[in-house]
């Protein structure tokens, strides 16, 4: 698709292609650098691509920490980075040359024994660690606020089914995502059509039902009982429903290894989002570094939209099982680590030490899963009271087993959908959440019924594979 979209990237001309997020068009740009930590000055870029970490932050259109890899461009918008990022000089980045003589903590550890210095290296810790400019006042919009019979938060294949499960039985929902591409991980397959008859429906059903109110982007950033406060950007929506689905999902983690910071090394799957959804580092060479079986479950897909894997680095000495294999061409070292990043300003191969032995591969980007972690802070926002922690009866797992005793009294988190990594078991649990929701708010158990004895059947036909809590 040709670029059609341009905006200014630091006052330069930057094209985009229709949907790309800001993000994923500098990186097309070959800008890589968009922020620097604020101790050391460490580059920083694009890294998970969903928003969970704060290495792509920007200013756009005067608007600080701007999370740019869930921001479509726009023509005419106006990207800039934060502080001394875009400095050509900063004397601040000389600290990484010496960074090794100053440990985490020593600010504190020697600095506070120090009357008049700590009052002196506070102020400047302040400056170093939030640099960027605040905006000049201006006028904050009044809050939205919907009714709904049901609020599904997330929208990925999980979140997708419950929406649609819950529309189909007559409730009001509102769906709420954190990206402007419905179907979380599963979207590359909805977008190219190699997605499940059945998640295909229920993304149209979501899309054009009228008792459907879809807001994405948008962020849940508290609950409160039967109340949600949502960040949709430009303005705070506060949804009061009866029920909710938290399919959130689960967190990718980082791989320890030197330079695993550095722009170039991203999670697995911001890799497989930019690749597939975007069209970015299409033709580059890769390196996947992995602890599970993400990286060998994604290297088909990856290979075949372009992105050249080179191998896949195996920290477990057994690797993955026998029906995971990587495609042809690709290299598979087991029970090996990653001692060393190689390239100055640009990534050009890693350092593998691999049965006594150690040899660079090169490569243009890496990269990395060392597992999951399920994405359930808002569960417990919205389930703790007082000393209570998580109240157990408010967010529960949706399990087929049992379901007719499990006691519900109050409605408020039916089902927390959390870290199903396999999508047709993650829509089943979705489903199942869904008609738990309608069938409880209405009193039918046929609803329910149906709903977990399709879940039970997947978790036995896979064991359950990929699920995370």
């Amino acid at each position: 698709m040709a670029d059609d979209i341009e905006f200014s990237f630091n006052g330069k001309k930057m094209n985009a292609r229709q949907g790309q997020s800001v993000a994923g068009a500098l990186l097309a740009g070959g800008r890589e650098v968009l922020s620097r930590s604020p101790k050391y000055r460490r580059p920083r870029g694009v890294y998970c691509a969903h928003g969970h970490c704060p290495n792509c932050l920007v200013r756009v259109d005067g608007v600080p920490h701007v999370r740019s890899c869930l921001v479509p461009a726009r023509p005419g918008m106006r990207v800039e980075t934060e502080g001394g990022t875009g400095r050509r000089v900063d004397v601040y980045r000389s600290l990484g040359l010496i960074g090794r003589f100053f440990p985490v903590g020593f600010q504190y550890r020697w600095f506070k024994r120090q009357n008049l210095a700590w009052r002196l290296w506070e102020g400047r810790l302040r400056k170093l660690a939030a640099e960027t400019e605040v905006p000049a006042p201006f006028d904050v919009p009044e809050a939205e606020r919907l009714r709904a019979d049901l609020l599904v938060v997330g929208a990925g294949p999980a979140g997708i089914a419950a929406a649609a499960t819950a529309a189909r039985a007559g409730l009001r929902v509102v769906l709420a995502g954190r990206r402007a591409r419905l179907g979380g991980s599963a979207a590359p397959a909805l977008a190219d059509g190699t997605a499940g008859e059945r998640l295909r429906q229920a993304l149209e059903l979501v899309r054009d039902a009228e008792n459907v109110t879809v807001l994405a982007p948008a962020t849940v950033v508290a609950g409160f009982g039967e109340q949600y406060v949502i960040d949709r950007g430009d303005r705070v929506v506060e949804v009061t429903a009866k029920a909710s689905v938290l399919a959130t999902g689960a967190y990718e983690r980082a791989v320890a290894f030197p330079g695993n910071d550095r722009p170039g090394v991203l999670l697995t799957g911001g890799l497989h989002r930019l690749v597939l959804e975007e069209g970015v580092l299409v033709g580059a060479r890769a390196v996947l570094v992995t602890a599970d079986d993400t990286a060998y479950r994604l290297a088909a897909e990856l290979d075949r939209a372009g992105l050249r894997v080179q191998a896949i680095v195996d920290g477990r000495r057994d690797g993955p099982g026998p029906s995971l294999k990587p495609p042809p061409g690709v290299e598979v070292l087991t029970g090996a680590r990653v001692s060393r990043v190689r390239g100055r300003r640009r990534i050009t191969g890693v350092v593998v030490e691999h049965a006594g032995t150690r040899r660079t591969i090169k490569c243009d980007v890496v990269g990395m899963s060392g597992g999951r972690q399920r994405a359930d802070e808002l569960r417990y926002s919205a389930t703790s009271a007082g000393d209570a922690v998580v109240q157990g009866q408010r967010a529960t797992r949706i399990d087929p087993v049992g379901w007719e005793q499990a006691p519900l009294p109050l409605l408020q988190g039916v089902g927390a959908v959390a870290g199903t990594i396999d999508p047709a078991t993650a829509f089943a649990e979705g489903a199942a959440a869904g008609a738990w929701a309608a069938g409880r708010l209405a009193g039918d158990t046929e609803l329910i019924a149906g709903a977990m004895t399709d879940l039970a059947a997947l978790r036995s036909a896979n064991g359950a594979r990929g699920s995370h809590g």
